[in-house]
Order: C-alpha cells, then structure tokens, then sequence
C-alpha cells in the first residue's frame, strides 16, 4: 500500500493494483491549490486493474486524474455516481450500495458505509451515494474509510469483517 496524498492510495494484493480517489492535479477544483506533490504521478504507476472512487467531493474525484489513468480502466463507484463517468466516455463502471460487492481481477471490491455526504454542484446534494471500501485477494483484506467521520457503522464493518489486515483511514479537515 502507498499513500500518494490527501486520500489517494494505491493499493497493491497479489499482483493486482486498485487505485482509490486518485487526485495528481495541482488544483481541486478551480479554487484550492494543492498542498503538497502528490507521491507518484500517473506516468510512475504500475497497471492500474481498477479505479475506486468514495465519493464526488472535487478532493475525491478529479477529473483530469481519473482521465489520465485512462477511460479503459474498470472504476467502481457507490450508487448513483456511475452516471458521471459514463457521460465522460469511461468504458466499464460499477456503482454499487452499501454491502454490495463486486469481483474485478481477482479482488472483491465491497462498498461499505461512511459517515459523510455528497455534493458536486449546487443542484445534486446527497444525489449519489459515499462509502468506503473492503477490498480483498485470495491472501489479504484491506479497509479503505473513505471520507468519513466517527460513527457506529465501524462496529458494523469490523462485525462483517473481523480479520482486516490494513485499515487505511484518510484524515480531513
């Protein structure tokens, strides 16, 4: 696992590497600089088998990222943000609810709860759905937070998945 900055991890079990809310651009969004370099750049990444975005904050889901990764990349995003990718041209995308699990190269990619909302615009207010992820091989299960605050859903998780080998929880403001 590698922390490439802000939530950006990249996420290697057994060969196959997932990449979670990838954000390279030197700005988010049109207003906030960026803090400090990104770890990696798209260009110093191994093959990316999937993109997992937790949810649309423009801290989360950069465009020009997402797109440098390349739109052949199978992304899984929870419910409702499919939409936005597929517009875009993005060839494969899963959105999926909270439990709901999906098997892509050999991982099994389950969106989990988080305590957070979502907002890109001033008209689409909790439109889709924020989450984290389980992401798990045949050898090792990984927790990745996803934006979130303390709340009781952590018992939940750790109840459904009590043997969790990494848990990666990004701190925001």
């Amino acid at each position: 696992m590698t922390w490439l900055g802000h939530s950006t991890f990249l996420i290697t079990l057994d060969g196959m590497s997932a990449l979670v809310d990838p954000v390279f651009s030197s700005r988010i969004g049109l207003f906030y600089p960026r803090h400090g370099r990104p770890g990696l750049m798209p260009d110093q990444l191994p093959t990316i088998d999937t993109v997992l975005i937790t949810h649309n904050h423009y801290d989360h889901l950069d465009k020009p990222s997402c797109e440098a990764i390349g739109r052949h990349v199978e992304i899984v995003v929870p419910s409702g943000l499919d939409v936005w990718f597929k517009r875009r041209g993005f060839a494969t995308v899963t959105a999926l609810d909270w439990w709901e699990s999906t098997e892509i190269a050999g991982l099994r990619v389950t969106a989990v709860p988080a305590r957070h909302w979502s907002r890109r615009s001033l008209n689409d207010v909790n439109r889709s759905l924020w989450c984290g992820f389980i992401i798990e091989s045949e050898k090792s299960k990984v927790f990745h937070a996803g934006d979130t605050a303390w709340f009781d859903g952590f018992s939940q998780i750790a109840t459904r998945y009590p043997d969790i080998d990494a848990a990666l929880l990004p701190i925001g403001g």
